[in-house]
């Protein structure tokens, strides 16, 4: 059995006499699995801070017990320590709907888990402005869209790809002849995705261009019907 005594990551709810009796089974718990083989008599030994009756251990294991804390693996037997398992604080967690936590050691520190993935795409400002446009919507930040995303920002900054897409979003929403839609993905890696976008971009100049001549003819008083473009793209 593993000696883990750096740290103890203990259930609410519990009464000071129950977390001493907690503590002890924790340091003696082996994390790979959270058993802990523990007679009563033991625990009555080890607890020496207060002197605390064996039948009353006994009653307090039981409440954990009942609780969800601790499950009997194996009963106590002739000559043999009965073996409980400590329940780890994810799948107490999970029962009530919880966050999880890890409950791992690093350094002799229990070290968190990874940020949840809806944190995650909140942070990535490039993922959730994408969203926001409702081109195509993703419902989640793939590892794939990950790397794209990493290797964009090696080549633009946040801000010219964030412009990128509100300019394309802008022309898909206009009566302009383009209307491909990519997904971000797509958006990223093709050849005739960011750049042109951009304020020095094909795409933006031709965009500027047609509003341009738009105005005019606006200003003009000339109603001109819609122009229908056939045209491919690669």
């Amino acid at each position: 059995m593993a000696n883990n005594i750096g740290y103890i990551v203990a259930p609410m709810g519990l009464t000071e006499r129950q977390i001493l009796i907690y503590q002890k089974l924790y340091e003696k718990c082996n994390f790979a699995d959270m058993t802990v083989k523990y007679t009563i008599e033991q625990l009555s030994c080890d607890i020496k801070i207060t002197d605390i009756p064996i039948k009353t251990i006994y009653k307090n294991i039981q409440i954990m017990i009942e609780k969800g804390y601790l499950k009997v693996i194996q009963k106590a037997s002739k000559g043999n320590a009965p073996i409980y398992r400590i329940i780890p604080l994810n799948e107490l967690l999970e029962k009530m709907g919880e966050p999880k936590v890890s409950q791992e050691r690093t350094k002799g520190e229990p070290k968190v888990s990874p940020i949840k993935e809806k944190e995650k795409e909140k942070d990535n400002n490039i993922y959730s402005h994408w969203n926001s446009k409702k081109i195509i919507v993703h419902k989640s930040l793939t590892k794939d869209m990950e790397k794209v995303i990493e290797k964009a920002l090696k080549k633009y900054s946040d801000n010219e790809i964030v412009q990128a897409i509100d300019t394309y979003s802008e022309i898909l929403e206009s009566d302009f002849y383009f209307n491909y839609k990519w997904s971000l993905v797509d958006f990223l890696n093709r050849k005739n995705g960011i750049s042109t976008f951009m304020e020095e971009g094909s795409n933006k100049a031709n965009y500027d261009e047609y509003l341009n001549k738009k105005s005019k003819e606006k200003n003009n008083g000339i109603e001109k019907p819609k122009e229908i473009h056939l045209r491919g793209w690669d």
